[in-house]
């Protein structure tokens, strides 16, 4: 974790690890409700919660971000979360790419789930005038499973006939 602050949040395997071993530490010691299970970030945590969300859809109930988004290449993935409840709030005065990918994947979506408040005047913040309504935001949501789930494989050192490019999951799978 101490790389991960100084170096910020990179598409690595062991970053990618990251969340869903914290989720299973917690499922191990205390009772929970798989199907309440959402994910929220600031900055950091939020590009490794937009990060999880895009490639481990059917997981999570709900994604709340604030100051933090998904990462260009991740924009790919955009489809399967057009069914998970998303609240994301970035300062209008942000990172351009971060406010940029925010709008991309909003617009990609069209979704009546997707919520994005770009927050005038503010730059990078954690938006603490958003935890309560946030907190708030996230108690009623329920795990929706996704209709489809896209997958991209980029390894060459695999036959074509080995990638996947799409997979779609029956309701209840």
């Amino acid at each position: 974790a101490p790389a991960l602050a100084q170096n910020g949040w990179a598409p690595t395997e062991a970053n990618r690890g990251l969340v869903p071993s914290v989720l299973d530490a917690v499922r191990r010691r205390f009772r929970v409700d798989p199907d309440r299970i959402c994910l929220a970030g600031v900055s950091l945590g939020a590009h490794a919660a937009w990060e999880a969300a895009l490639l481990d859809p059917d997981r999570w109930a709900g994604l709340w971000t604030r100051g933090g988004g998904p990462r260009l290449p991740m924009l790919a993935y955009a489809g399967n979360i057009r069914d998970l409840p998303v609240r994301a709030l970035v300062g209008a005065r942000d990172h351009p790419l971060l406010v940029a990918n925010l709008r991309r994947i909003r617009d990609a979506l069209k979704a009546d789930t997707f919520t994005l408040a770009e927050v005038e005047g503010a730059g990078h913040s954690g938006f603490p005038e958003d935890e309560e309504p946030g907190w708030s935001w996230l108690q009623p949501l329920r795990r929706v499973l996704p209709r489809q789930f896209e997958c991209i494989l980029h390894d060459p050192g695999r036959t074509a006939g080995a990638w996947i490019d799409a997979l779609r999951l029956d309701p209840g799978v």
